[in-house]
């Protein structure tokens, strides 16, 4: 059985994809703050600290700054791009699972695909683009660029579950259930010879154009090409986070 370590456990994307992927897999979770989860070995680790060296197969880097990096971008650098760089350092030739963002792009009129040059538009965006370039020198890596994941176990504040309560009043996005994100590192664990950098998202667009903003529509059509299909739709998805209000 292959070990995976997770890092940021302990937020609501770390523990739902801990869970799942314990079925399958045994887990380490790293993280601030223990998550408390049934056959799940938990590390405290702090990315502003040394990491200690863990030999494991597969790591699937999710812990990141968000809210405070425009208010404190020396700590989001430190946290996000510095504690990047030591744990690429501590984990040796594992597979190493980098989940980025698609507001490295910025903006756009177009279909961002991976070919395009990313242009982050914030603190956060151009912390997690600087993790990207670290990976280089990784023998094995692949990059995952996440588009407004939404479902019950995210946060009612996270930008897709904000949608599905103001959907006539935001860009252009094309988003993705966790439940579908869960599946799609099955396959990215599983799967040698990858491309380095892929677009996460689903296949429908939601919102309506807001003319003092441009879109951040992914093209997916390389993710299609691992085999990976979306399950849950937008209709099924959405009506379960209005539910949840």
């Amino acid at each position: 059985m292959r070990t995976i370590l997770i890092t940021g456990v302990n937020s609501n994307m770390g523990k739902h994809v801990a869970k799942e992927l314990s079925k399958d897999y045994k887990i380490i979770g790293m993280g601030r703050t223990n998550p408390n989860i049934k056959k799940i070995r938990f590390i405290k680790f702090d990315l502003r600290r040394s990491i200690p060296k863990t030999k494991v197969d597969v790591v699937i880097h999710l812990a990141s700054l968000t809210r405070i990096c425009e208010t404190n971008p020396e700590l989001a650098y430190e946290v996000n791009v510095d504690g990047t760089r030591k744990l690429i350092k501590s984990v040796g030739n594992a597979k190493f699972i980098y989940i980025s963002t698609g507001s490295v792009y910025g903006f756009s009129n177009k279909i961002l695909s991976e070919e395009d040059i990313p242009k982050p538009h914030n603190v956060y965006a151009n912390t997690k683009y600087n993790a990207e370039l670290l990976l280089k020198n990784h023998k094995n890596y692949c990059i995952l660029r996440l588009f407004a994941p939404y479902g019950l176990p995210m946060k009612e504040k996270s930008a897709i579950n904000r949608t599905a309560y103001n959907i006539n009043k935001i860009i252009k996005i094309n988003p993705i259930h966790i439940f579908d994100f869960v599946r799609l590192l099955k396959i990215i664990i599983e799967k040698d010879n990858l491309e380095k950098v892929y677009n996460v998202a689903g296949e429908e667009v939601v919102g309506t154009k807001n003319k003092n903003s441009k879109d951040m529509i992914a093209d997916i059509s390389r993710l299609k090409t691992i085999g990976f299909k979306q399950k849950i739709y937008l209709k099924e998805g959405l009506k379960e986070v209005l539910k949840w209000k």
